[in-house]
């Protein structure tokens, strides 16, 4: 069981928390309904009664705020890694921060769809408001380094197409997965520069699919049910047609799922 916090707004409507001004608004930093003693109490309530507390946070502020608040339950005596509460989105993310995830078993629950420089986006609306902060947004790599666990989601309907491939392909490349959502052309390089967004936070491939998988199965507390092949679990898979360890990454969001198997039993089939 899990609840579901809102910790700050958007960076588009600037209600974002950041620990900085935004570059655009010099002394205003976003907002957040909580304060940091309220946020503390219904934590440690939430996990005292066995639920998982699950932070939207997308300003470096606003993570801190959700960190801050799960630290005090486990200060005042709750088991805070067995909650495995979450926090979603993880915009920015302060560097003095990231190893605290892994710290206090704090799940990072992502969203690699938007994992790039989106065109007509990213430049009017991201580094308008964050500037420089903009060329760091949505850390990937240096959170797992720093021991994070990272489980993948879609924030459907946030993103219109949840197509796991798609976020797979954007994790590894951290670059524009598919020109035809934005009628533009597709990539014939994966380091194209206009749309790569911090190319050292690239996944490899088997990380990335540990996203839709195995992590996302710890994540909801499933992991001896689902999220991998193993005897006495069950028979959840695909069988695609194409191997992605092998591919070029620009072509893992063009992945087909031919067979589809849940609890061993054929669902569909192309």
């Amino acid at each position: 069981i899990a609840a579901k916090i809102f910790v700050d707004g958007v960076v588009d409507s600037e209600s974002a928390l950041l620990l900085e001004p935004y570059s655009d608004a010099p002394g205003h930093q976003g907002e957040s309904v909580w304060t940091q003693q309220a946020l503390d109490d219904v934590v440690a309530r939430l996990n005292a009664q066995g639920v998982q507390a699950h932070f939207h946070a997308v300003g470096d502020g606003a993570v801190r705020m959700a960190l801050d608040a799960v630290d005090a339950a486990r200060a005042g005596g709750q088991d805070v890694a067995a909650r495995r509460n979450a926090i979603t989105h993880l915009q920015l993310v302060a560097q003095a921060d990231k190893p605290r995830l892994a710290e206090l078993g704090v799940v990072a629950a992502v969203q690699p769809y938007w994992h790039y420089k989106v065109p007509q986006y990213w430049e009017a609306v991201e580094y308008t408001a964050l500037g420089p902060r903009a060329e760091t947004e949505y850390p990937l790599s240096s959170l797992a380094e720093a021991g994070a666990l990272l489980a993948f989601a879609s924030d459907y309907p946030v993103t219109p197409d949840p197509n796991p491939f798609l976020a797979i392909e954007t994790a590894v490349t951290r670059n524009m997965p598919d020109g035809s959502m934005l009628e533009l052309d597709n990539l014939a390089d994966w380091n194209a520069p206009a749309t790569l967004l911090a190319a050292e936070e690239r996944l490899s491939v088997r990380q990335a699919i540990r996203g839709f998988t195995a992590n996302a199965a710890y994540a909801i507390d499933e992991e001896d049910v689902t999220g991998s092949l193993e005897v006495g679990k069950s028979a959840d898979l695909v069988v695609i047609d194409q191997d992605l360890m092998a591919i070029d990454p620009l072509d893992i969001s063009d992945t087909r799922v031919l067979r589809t198997y849940f609890q061993g039993r054929l669902v569909y089939a192309e």
